[in-house]
């Protein structure tokens, strides 16, 4: 933190927690998350955002938004997934699919 808080004043920029900087990291993801799914309602039928963008409707199923998280996998494909109480992930949406050996999507 010392030598990142020391570059940051080279930069004339203020010191930094590492608390600061997981609220900001968690601020952006959320942000990004947002447009991403307005992108998405706009594009897809199957897909529409709440006004107020706290709630998202996929397939008729209603979920939370800060429930939700975009995840790229190792195979390349990537998904809208949501997080139980408990941490785990169930696949919500399906954004693009892995492509196999022979260049198509699997």
């Amino acid at each position: 933190m010392r030598r990142l808080n020391e570059e940051r004043e080279k930069g004339g920029l203020e010191p930094i927690t590492l608390t600061q900087i997981i609220r900001e990291v968690r601020l952006l993801e959320a942000e990004s998350l947002e447009i991403i799914l307005a992108r998405l309602a706009g594009e897809m039928r199957n897909v529409s955002l709440s006004v107020d963008q706290k709630e998202v409707s996929v397939d008729g199923q209603l979920f939370s938004v800060h429930r939700l998280k975009y995840v790229v996998n190792d195979d390349g494909s990537e998904e809208i997934v949501f997080v139980t109480k408990s941490g785990r992930e169930r696949r919500v949406l399906l954004v693009k699919a892995a492509f196999g050996p022979d260049g198509r999507p699997a």
